[in-house]
């Protein structure tokens, strides 16, 4: 049977509506739940809520930065979270990007790479009940033993986002799962490589980690206006330098130069339209209950393991439509 997580969608939803859809994703199927953070609500806190109401999903952040709390504060909560359920946290981690931790948080932006080990080390040792003294580079720990209530024969698994290879090695050395974004499914065998490849230098194998890919869809007869929301959504991505080359290695340089180079002239509709419909068909799942289950069947087999449906709305209230996306792809 296919696995499917769900994400909350990232449409403002006020709380209790978040909530009202984590349990709407529970009684359609689905294995977990991944709420991002970004602006307006926190992950947390929602999942926090969703664990008094639901029974058996899987509740993960989806994904929180390393750099907006302390990894001592980051074991406590998903500690706290994990006892609430029943057992049911994940925690999945990310850099974010310079313009979040830096322009909205007033936070430093250090090397991610360096970053993100040392605050999964951190983390997993308070997990354990370790007392734990850490002089890193970019995170320090003096002789603490966090007592989270975590059972000993308990592990919280820890999910990395990356979209490079750096990160991807990274998530393949360290991590129980990896968070794949912006993929098409032609170049997940590549990054599925650099995983291998960073699980094999960590004495691992390849079926010690859950690769999970976020996609993006919406059940809709509206093709048109479903693409030309994605256009603005993938826009909002090309403009940002680290996405730009990303997008640049998947494929679509041509489609990110135009649009970026558009966009810093100031035509924010010209930038847009120079998303090519090649790559939202590549990006998202679009149409018909079954042409999305194709989408994410086509990613099932170039390698991922868990695909998460990320629904979107281009409807001025969102619920009704997201509500439909997520329990249709499931039906």
């Amino acid at each position: 049977m296919l696995r499917l997580g769900a994400a909350l969608p990232l449409h403002n939803l006020a709380p209790g509506q978040q909530v009202a859809y984590i349990q709407h994703a529970e009684t359609s199927g689905y294995e977990g739940i991944w709420v991002p953070e970004v602006m307006g609500t926190d992950a947390f806190t929602v999942l926090a809520a969703a664990s008094q109401v639901t029974q058996r999903l899987r509740l993960g952040t989806g994904i929180v930065p390393i750099y907006t709390r302390t990894p001592t504060t980051l074991a406590m909560t998903i500690a706290t979270l994990d006892a609430l359920s029943g057992g049911r946290a994940v925690l999945g981690l990310g850099v974010s990007s310079e313009i979040i931790i830096g322009a909205w948080h007033g936070l430093p932006f250090p090397k991610p790479l360096g970053a993100m080990r040392e605050a999964v080390d951190i983390i997993r040792r308070l997990l354990r009940n370790e007392r734990v003294t850490v002089a890193g580079k970019f995170f320090q720990v003096h002789n603490l033993r966090a007592h989270v209530p975590v059972p000993s024969d308990r592990t919280i698994p820890i999910y990395i986002g990356a979209l490079n290879p750096g990160m991807l090695r990274l998530a393949g050395a360290i991590a129980d799962g990896v968070i794949l974004n912006w993929l098409p499914a032609a170049h997940v065998p590549r990054a599925i490589d650099a995983i291998a490849t960073g699980a094999q230098r960590a004495g691992r194998t390849l079926a010690d980690i859950d690769i999970a890919c976020f996609i993006r869809a919406c059940v809709t007869d509206d093709l048109e206006t479903a693409h030309q929301w994605m256009r603005r959504e993938l826009t909002s991505y090309a403009i940002v330098a680290a996405y730009h080359a990303y997008f640049t290695a998947c494929g679509f340089g041509a489609e990110a130069t135009a649009c970026r180079e558009a966009w810093q002239q100031g035509d924010r509709a010209g930038a847009t339209q120079c998303i090519s419909d090649a790559m939202v068909h590549a990006m998202a799942a679009i149409g018909s209950p079954e042409a999305c289950r194709t989408q994410l069947a086509s990613f099932v087999a170039a390698g991922v393991t868990l695909p998460i449906v990320f629904p979107f709305s281009y409807e001025a209230d969102p619920v009704p439509s997201v509500l439909h996306t997520v329990q249709a792809i499931q039906a």
